[in-house]
């Protein structure tokens, strides 16, 4: 049998996150914990993966504006240095 509990103040909005994902990302979050057989979470839990998921977003897009920002020095170094 299936438990699983989200704590009523878990899906409110207002709960101070430091980084925020979309309300369809909190729900999309919220439907993919109810695969897991027994779980049971807490606001700042919620909050917690909500930041790391924002978190990691970022860095995703700061590590395409470093690759667009280097990419033509790799190239010329590329064109410099080719390889055997």
């Amino acid at each position: 049998m299936k438990h699983y509990i989200v704590h009523p103040a878990a899906t409110m909005a207002g709960h101070q996150v430091l980084r925020s994902v979309s309300h369809h990302q909190h729900q999309q979050l919220i439907a993919s914990l109810s695969a897991v057989i027994s779980v049971q979470l807490w606001p700042h839990q919620i909050a917690t993966i909500e930041a790391l998921i924002a978190g990691y977003q970022e860095m995703g897009t700061l590590n395409e504006e470093i690759v667009r920002e280097y990419l033509p020095c790799e190239n010329e170094v590329a064109q410099l240095y080719p390889a055997d």
